[in-house]
């Protein structure tokens, strides 16, 4: 009978006394959040907190404050 920790496909370090899961994130790219973003993200953190936590949550958070940063950068100019 194979152990909880055979039966998963997911690998196993032992550091110590603790079996520690191998977990990798994905490759996400990395986006570049000027001003504009960085305040928009601020208000859907003080003033739009479901909104924040479900960006947030889904991992689109960082993209979605990209494209608002683009597009508020546009109009400003």
């Amino acid at each position: 009978m194979k152990s909880i920790y055979e039966s998963t496909s997911i690998g196993y370090t032992q550091l110590g006394d603790y079996l520690l899961p191998n977990l990798h994130l994905n490759g996400d790219p990395k986006y570049n959040i000027g001003i504009w973003g960085q305040r928009y993200r601020q208000h859907l953190k003080t003033q739009h907190k479901v909104i924040y936590y479900n960006y947030l949550t889904k991992g689109t958070l960082y993209q979605h404050l990209s494209e608002v940063d683009k597009r508020a950068e546009n109009m400003f100019d």
